[in-house]
């Protein structure tokens, strides 16, 4: 199978600034071209395609295979507040799995990898008067797997255990932001790390349906956002936590009351939290503790 997808959107607007003034200790003059209106654009244009390969459904063997590609690219311009960048990616990504089944068909194991590599951009469109224009690129990448055990004691019953790694990108901070902080670090990539022990089945002939597991994560340098304050300016950045850690259960159960007539339930619940502090660790790298 190919799937391709293509997105091109832009947005262009005006709008009246001069009641936040007073909020922003800015006093606006009267004449022909006032209420002062700001200027927003905001554009993006994303392309990607994948391609899937899975083999026919005979045999204790079975395998698929795929390959991935996508090329984004967005702009934010606010001219009065002097916020404008560009920022691009182009990534791919191949990945494949095999599994085989053993003891009757009882019981079956998967393993699979996948590779990607994504190179960013950021450029500042609007940088101040005298400042050159600041340009950040960086590529990363990472080669991630996934471990599954299946058990399959009767038709309508599955129960298994995986181990599976998830990784998502790192990328440069706002130019706004690196105008007040130039020493303000990158985000850096974060990883997961997720072990999970779970059933699945149906009962009396199909007509209740259920599914329940419990997991434990450890997801190493999260990124999230974290409002700062340096040298009296207040800004919002993306940082990296240490880390972030806790279990989980999830549970959902659908019956088949009449023709027609369908109810579910479901349930979770996760105790994921913060390993060490977030806020310390980033004044320190600021230089304010």
């Amino acid at each position: 199978s190919s799937i391709a997808s293509y997105l091109d959107y832009g947005s262009k607007n005006h709008f009246d600034i001069s009641p936040v003034g007073p909020l922003l200790g800015v006093t606006f003059p009267e004449g022909p071209d006032f209420p002062p209106l700001e200027y927003n654009v905001l554009a993006a244009k994303v392309f990607s395609e994948e391609i899937n390969l899975i083999s026919r459904q005979q045999g204790p063997w079975h395998w698929t295979a795929g390959a991935s590609y996508r090329d984004a690219k967005d702009q934010l311009l606010q001219q009065f507040i002097g916020v404008g960048n560009e920022d691009q990616s182009t990534s791919f990504a191949v990945f494949g799995e095999l599994s085989r089944k053993f003891f009757s068909d009882r019981l079956e194991w998967t393993a699979g990898a996948r590779y990607f590599h994504d190179d960013e951009s950021t450029t500042d469109l609007l940088p101040p008067p005298g400042v050159p224009v600041d340009h950040f690129t960086a590529s990363f990448h990472a080669a991630t797997p996934r471990l599954v055990l299946s058990w399959y004691p009767r038709s309508n019953l599955t129960a298994y255990a995986s181990y599976s790694q998830g990784f998502r990108s790192g990328f440069g901070q706002q130019p706004v932001i690196l105008e007040a902080a130039p020493q303000f670090p990158p985000v850096k990539p974060d990883k997961l790390h997720n072990y999970e022990i779970g059933s699945k089945g149906t009962l009396w002939d199909g007509r209740v349906s259920f599914d329940a597991a419990v997991y434990y994560i450890k997801w190493d340098d999260v990124q999230q956002s974290l409002t700062v304050l340096y040298q009296g300016a207040t800004f919002g950045a993306f940082v990296n936590a240490q880390s972030a850690s806790g279990a989980g259960e999830e549970f959902a159960v659908a019956a088949r009351l009449a023709e027609g007539l369908d109810v579910g339930l479901n349930f979770s619940r996760n105790e994921l939290t913060f390993d060490a502090d977030v806020e310390g660790k980033y004044q320190r790298a600021l230089g304010m503790m």
